[in-house]
């Protein structure tokens, strides 16, 4: 969903001119390619995508963020060919290009490969340890257990079939979440149940949630959710079943709530380790009491105890065996178990997405830059987030930020970024979404008045558009989304013909689906022309 709006960006470089009104050209068709051009065989589909677009009257051709232009100073000399061939290929055709970079939602596609500690982290305060032996030992408080008593989930989902528990925490602690449950045999391998832990206030999102497969042989497994709980003093846990249609039930024999050691620490600049004395609250050195804790080798899944954290005392240092100690660091938690977002307000970031822009600027020139800044997951919770403030405007900085660098090569460049995280509808007039340390709400009032906006949600079309079009922005319709029959994109069509500030509408497929390719624009040029007459 989130890749498919850039494409719909270039419509706006194409009509930049135009009068503020929706689709009444039939000119105005983009395609949203979303391919690796560095690897030969996504090179290839790009290029024939190119061909068959415009045969079917396209005019512009979109570079999303997955085709990794937001690490085009590294790309090699092969690699940069076939982007300069994809650019003869839309040349030649009379086709525009427009460009998605740098996603924060989805950083592998742009900063995690340079540096996994661009990760956003969230703070891990006061774990305890011993020095026993020249190493330390993790004294956590004791677990807890809450559920009173085994309970039973149910496939088709019955009315109250669930565990909702509100559970305190500490703020700036690394919890894990175990479940035991149990399934009867059947001949489902597997019975699914869902558990998620919440903000006492939340609107629309979660802090962290799971889907465990319990097996279904009546014996008890053991599933884990790891979690931070942020600023939060309190959360909801959730426990529930699956609304399948196959019936069965799994029983859920145990919840238990526990602190946990850091695990996947970040290293740059935002986030320091401090290990202090907790009887004498000295402050120790790494690499004079304590041996220097390496930087993040990746943020990815795996075995929670891949990512261990370790503080090993160095001989000659002054820690001694006895001694308590008290450790205050920063962490990735990935949501989903996998989904890390970059941290929007990190320094570093800042000469990889110069050197980036400059490479596009000399590569592609393109008029069209769409910032790819959709569906940021966590963030705001190192020391340069909160020297910001809330995660709103931590947003708005490093789009203002962006949009400086991008104007310092291409200085009429038109600027575009996804809805979703900016939109007042999408995001529930605010709230944090999923790990974030703070709130969204507002960041709609701090954008730069010329930044447009690709509008991509469907559920919340004909508000948010409207709300978008009230504020000046142009906006570009992004359509399609692998359906199997033209319908919401009917839809879509006809909201644009009659929004004003809609500068065009786009193909978008995260599916690798062309087959309505064709049919798409046809409908598009039959709606525009319906509109004009």
């Amino acid at each position: 969903m989130k890749f498919i709006a850039a494409a719909v960006l270039a419509a706006v470089a194409a009509g930049a001119a135009a009068p503020v009104c929706a689709v009444d050209a039939p000119d105005r068709l983009w395609v949203h390619i979303l391919y690796d051009l560095r690897k030969e065989d996504q090179f290839r589909k790009a290029t024939n995508i190119v061909a068959q677009a415009k045969s079917h009257g396209y005019t512009g051709v979109m570079l999303a963020s997955p085709c990794r232009l937001g690490m085009l100073h590294l790309w090699k000399d092969d690699e940069l060919e076939r982007l300069r061939a994809v650019r003869r290929a839309c040349e030649s055709a009379g086709m525009e290009i427009a460009v998605g970079l740098w996603s924060f939602g989805y950083a592998k596609e742009c900063f995690f490969p340079i540096d996994p500690n661009l990760c956003a982290a969230a703070p891990v305060n006061d774990t305890r340890y011993r020095v026993e032996g020249g190493r330390c030992v993790h004294l956590p408080p004791p677990p807890r257990g809450l559920l009173s008593a085994p309970g039973q989930l149910h496939s088709p989902r019955r009315e109250g079939d669930v565990a909702d528990i509100t559970v305190a925490v500490t703020p700036g602690r690394s919890y894990r979440l175990r479940v035991r449950a149990k399934s009867p045999a059947a001949k489902y391998q597997s019975w699914p149940v869902g558990v998620s832990v919440r903000r006492m206030d939340a609107k629309r999102d979660y802090i962290e949630t799971g889907v465990f497969h319990v097996k279904a042989d009546g014996a008890e497994h053991t599933y884990d959710l790891h979690f931070a709980s942020l600023a939060e003093r309190e959360v909801r846990i959730l426990c529930r079943g699956y609304n399948r249609t196959f019936p069965n039930h799994a029983e859920v024999l145990g919840l238990e709530l526990s602190e946990t050691e850091p695990r996947l620490a970040i290293r740059r600049h935002g986030t320091p380790v401090t290990v202090r004395s907790v009887k004498t609250g000295q402050i120790f050195e790494e690499g004079r009491d304590y041996a220097a804790i390496p930087r993040a080798k990746g943020v990815w899944p795996g075995p929670w105890n891949k990512y261990r954290f370790a503080v090993k005392p160095l001989p000659g240092g002054r820690m001694r065996d006895g001694d308590e100690i008290s450790v205050d660091c920063y962490c990735s938690f990935p949501t989903w178990g996998k989904w890390a977002s970059a941290c929007m307000a990190a320094p570093e970031l800042d000469p990889i997405m110069e050197a980036s822009a400059a490479a596009v600027a000399r590569e592609l020139n393109p008029r069209m830059w769409f910032l790819s800044y959709d569906e940021v997951r966590t963030g705001g919770g190192c020391t340069d987030c909160r020297r910001i403030g809330d995660m709103a405007h931590i947003y708005a900085a490093r789009v203002k930020k962006s949009m400086e660098i991008i104007r310092r090569y291409r200085p009429d460049a038109e600027i575009m970024i996804w809805n979703d995280m900016v939109d007042p509808f999408y995001m529930n007039d605010g709230g944090a979404n999923a790990g974030m340390y703070s709130s969204m709400k507002g960041v709609w009032d701090l954008l730069p008045p010329d930044l447009g906006i690709g509008y991509w949600t469907y559920g919340t079309r004909e508000k948010g558009m409207e709300f978008f079009s009230g504020q000046g922005r142009r906006i570009l319709v992004c359509a399609y989304y692998d359906e199997k029959v033209l319908k919401r994109s009917i839809d879509w069509a006809e909201l644009a013909m009659r929004t004003p500030g809609v500068a065009g509408i786009v193909y978008c497929t995260w599916g690798d689906n062309w087959r309505l390719l064709g049919a798409f624009g046809d409908m598009v040029r039959e709606k525009a022309k319906g509109a004009a007459r």
